[in-house]
């Protein structure tokens, strides 16, 4: 999930100088589109981990296809 974490902060932390209604927001075809570019994701992993990190609760749903990072998100989970 690190690798998750990394990118999704990384795309968050572009839109700090964007409008504070989109500020810490991330799209979730960006954020595919990053995590598939790592080369750890195939295109169907980077939505399947998206989803997975929303049943969970990690990130939530601002509008249609747009997350943001949940309140009691764990971001610092060391993967075994």
């Amino acid at each position: 999930m690190q690798i998750f974490w990394k990118c999704f902060n990384k795309l968050a932390g572009f839109k700090d100088s964007l409008a504070t209604a989109d500020k810490d927001t991330v799209g979730r075809h960006e954020l595919t589109d990053v995590l598939v570019t790592t080369g750890k994701f195939s295109h169907t992993d980077a939505i399947e981990t998206i989803d997975e990190m929303l049943r969970i609760k990690q990130i939530e749903i601002v509008m249609l296809d747009t997350y943001r990072k949940a309140k009691d998100a764990v971001t610092d989970r060391t993967v075994h």
